[in-house]
């Protein structure tokens, strides 16, 4: 079902923008939603209910797809080319969330990794001054601007320097005997910024995204209770930043995308494993 009631919800914020919401439906509220879902436990604001269907569920493991660049009117023009985008909003509940301010991948991906909003974790953007460095740093590649950039390492500057919390949602989990694991493009999966966002969980590579589909099916094979499984995938942040989002390129990496998808997560079956599609 589409659950659309909270587009409503959105006071306009000058003539092209909508003011963020933070006391219920906001993507700031996923970690604590999460928590609470597998745990019991309460620790922070929570999305309500209607969010999955009147009431809150209690699965063993839930399944993060984190899609990025991939929002709200991105899903209605594209959802008659998937099987899986049908299944979802036919057997399932597709809700509008609010983004967070500032709505970029840095300040998302660590909130959601941390469960705090960038006003207290103080990463908000890519390229981003850090006074314990002295200058303007690209922050999730943690390497200095300019055509002669270099990692930070090599300046000795200390990683944990550009956060303000270091308390991952993964530590939180884990004190309940819960495991979080993150599939992770090699790329990234071992740098210095994510290592220090995701300690906690157990991080998997890949290259590919079949690769990477793959190895969540095999997790679900034994995967344990109390189990968060997180996807994310930049493919289309990637073609929309350097193509724009109206165009060609990215409508073929969203094409491919959802066909892969569908190819290879039609026969999945996983009983108390909760699915969910977030897209930013």
């Amino acid at each position: 079902m589409i659950n659309d009631h909270t587009l409503a919800l959105f006071n306009p914020l000058g003539d092209q923008l909508l003011r963020p919401i933070y006391k219920d439906y906001s993507f700031g509220n996923l970690p604590a939603t999460f928590h609470y879902l597998l745990t019991g436990e309460q620790i922070g604001a929570l999305l309500p209910p209607d969010c999955f269907g009147g009431i809150y569920p209690k699965p063993k493991r839930i399944v993060l797809f984190f899609v990025d660049s991939f929002g709200w009117e991105f899903w209605l023009r594209y959802a008659e080319c998937s099987r899986l985008m049908r299944r979802i909003i036919d057997h399932g509940v597709l809700t509008p969330i609010s983004a967070l301010f500032p709505s970029t991948t840095s300040a998302s991906i660590s909130t959601l990794n941390l469960g705090c909003l960038p006003a207290r974790h103080a990463l908000y953007e890519w390229n981003m001054y850090v006074p314990a460095y002295g200058e303007t740093i690209q922050s999730l590649a943690f390497s200095t601007l300019g055509k002669h950039a270099v990692p930070c390492v090599e300046r000795g500057y200390d990683v944990k320097a550009m956060l303000a919390q270091h308390e991952t949602m993964h530590h939180r989990l884990a004190r309940h005997g819960g495991r979080s694991i993150q599939l992770a493009h090699r790329n990234y999966a071992y740098s210095p910024y994510n290592s220090l966002v995701s300690a906690g969980a157990e991080v998997i590579a890949h290259r590919t995204l079949p690769e990477a589909l793959v190895q969540l099916k095999d997790l679900l094979e034994d995967a344990p209770d109390k189990a968060l499984i997180n996807l994310y995938w930049a493919g289309l942040d990637t073609a929309a930043h350097i193509y724009g989002p109206a165009s060609p390129v990215y409508e073929a990496e969203t094409t491919s995308f959802w066909l892969t998808m569908d190819a290879l997560l039609a026969d999945i079956q996983s009983s108390d494993t909760m699915f969910v599609f977030r897209l930013r």
